[in-house]
């Protein structure tokens, strides 16, 4: 089963993993997390590359723990390798350990240090709806839906609201 998003943490942060995957999923997105999605006796680093390979974004659950995990480590380089986007979420103020600044340092944080988690994970959510065009392409009247309806013109044009159109019966460019 495709996944949209792979979960990467500390086992330590387990509870803010499990607020993410909850947040995201009542939302639609579809999370992958171990140990959740590791089946009995399955071997544990071919799910994981297996997830990966399924999943857009990784969601890296930046703490203390997390900067000096190795399993966190191959997982953020396996998905850099992989071209997966990768979003940080800080839940602690520490510094990235050089392995870890080697892959992410280029990349746009989130932080959850301070105030309310409710509020992070609605940003989170709002942040990886954009990574996954679920704002384009999901709601009932979305730009390309709106496009593809458009009562102004002589003939539908069908346009993902950014100025590319396409023109005739198909549904993607």
């Amino acid at each position: 089963m495709a996944h949209d998003v792979f979960l990467s943490h500390s086992h330590v942060d387990k509870v803010y993993a499990d607020a993410i995957c909850h947040k995201l999923e009542a939302n639609g997105i579809r999370c992958w997390v171990a140990p959740r999605d590791i089946r009995p006796s399955e071997d544990w680093a071919e799910a994981i590359i297996n997830a990966m390979d399924n999943a857009r974004v990784l969601v890296l659950v930046f703490s203390a723990s997390s900067n000096s995990s190795p399993q966190v480590r191959r997982e953020v380089e396996r998905a850099v390798n992989k071209g997966l986007h990768v979003l940080p979420l800080r839940i602690e103020n520490v510094p990235l350990s050089k392995s870890l600044e080697y892959f992410i340092s280029t990349q746009h944080w989130l932080d959850a240090i301070d105030g309310e988690l409710d509020f992070h994970l609605g940003q989170l959510h709002a942040a990886i709806a954009v990574l996954l065009e679920d704002l384009l392409y999901k709601p009932e009247n979305s730009l390309v839906v709106q496009s593809m309806h458009s009562t102004m013109g002589a003939e539908t044009t069908n346009g993902d609201g950014f100025g590319v159109g396409w023109y005739g019966k198909r549904e993607t460019p």
